[in-house]
């Protein structure tokens, strides 16, 4: 009990601390198994890879500003590579029938170092992927039967690389929970927006490299990424959708969460302004807005003598955008003004 009782509360006060070194001695003790693998009349691997991850994710996802859900955790995850032949002649570059294996694993890892539990899975994933190798390898040689092309080296032997090990960088919860929250309350008691939603997630962690030809490479590795979405309902039923997104290596490479923040305002003003036009599209024409389109035309060009004939295309077009809010005054007076400026015989013509 006395033994239990401390990694209980490890477990209780956080993410796990990982060990590079304990991943890299798994790794590396069954590189030296992996080389003495064999089936009955089939080669030996004479390259393994080991690629493993080993990183955090805290991802939070909010609706109208209440955080609807929160995960944050490690993260592990292997992928093998068994070759069998030699350098000129192996398995790789040749794609197998669908179903069929081939020299490739990818599999999950145990979240805590330890290497027994470890080292297990890496056994599974090699021994699966050594199988899928010879018979993908024999495929191969099938294919080529008969074939007189020359076919370059099908792997190069390059210089191993070697690099100090990496400790597990932690992901930021705190911040994919305040950026959510956040960006989705932006949205929360705008008129016409059905759904705003937002998630942000910060995956941080380190890639290493293990191969049979002596690499024990350590790479960064991770993003951090948020995703706002706006929907309006359309008269007619139809969604109305749109996002935005913000994508970079950690969280200090994204814009501020102010200026977040004033995408999303312009994003929801957008969608509000576009569910207007649906709807004023699909308004039907009422005696009374046509009455409201004529004084606008009235008032657009004074100068011009009204008779009962009505309002002139281009008058009942423009007159229409302002009354249905597509289109603001403000923003045609300049061009009025100009024109008039211009007109120096006054006959509304240039």
């Amino acid at each position: 009990m006395k033994r239990v009782l401390p990694a209980l509360l490890a477990l209780t006060l956080g993410v796990p601390h990982a060990s590079p070194e304990t991943l890299r001695g798994a790794a590396e003790a069954e590189l030296d198994r992996a080389t003495t693998m064999s089936l009955p009349d089939q080669p030996s691997p004479y390259f393994v890879a080991y690629e493993l991850l080993d990183g955090e994710v805290a991802t939070a996802s909010a609706v109208m500003g209440a955080l609807t859900s929160f995960d944050h955790g490690p993260y592990r995850n292997l992928r093998t590579e068994v070759r069998v032949g030699d350098y000129e002649l192996d398995n790789g570059n040749f794609s197998v029938s669908f179903g069929e294996r081939d020299g490739v694993r990818v599999r999950g890892l145990p979240h805590e170092d330890v290497e027994v539990a470890l080292r297990r899975e890496l056994w599974m994933a090699t021994d699966q992927a050594y199988k899928g190798s010879a018979e993908q390898l024999s495929a191969k040689k099938a294919a080529r039967e008969g074939d007189a092309t020359e076919h370059p080296p099908d792997l190069y032997r390059v210089d191993p690389l070697v690099t100090e090990p990496l400790a597990r960088p932690s992901a930021d919860g705190d911040w994919a929970r305040t950026v959510a929250e956040a960006l989705s309350g932006r949205m929360a008691g705008n008129a016409g927006i059905e759904e705003g939603g937002a998630i942000a997630r910060d995956w941080q962690g380190a890639r290493m490299v293990v191969n049979t030809e002596g690499t024990r490479a350590w790479l960064p590795t991770g993003f951090a990424v948020v995703r706002v979405e706006a929907v309006v309902r359309a008269d007619d039923g139809a969604k109305l959708r749109d996002t935005r997104s913000w994508v970079g290596r950690t969280p200090a490479d994204l814009p501020p969460l102010e200026q977040m923040l004033s995408e999303v305002d312009e994003m929801r003003q957008q969608r509000a302004k576009d569910q207007q036009r649906v709807t004023a599209l699909n308004q039907r024409l009422t005696r009374m807005l046509l009455e409201r389109v004529e004084l606008r035309a009235a008032a657009l060009r004074p100068e011009v003598q009204r008779d009962a004939a009505g309002v002139t295309e281009l008058e009942f077009v423009i007159c229409m955008a302002i009354e249905l809010g597509m289109v603001d005054m403000k923003q045609l007076q300049p061009f009025i003004d100009q024109f008039r400026a211009l007109d120096l015989l006054g006959n509304g013509r240039l």
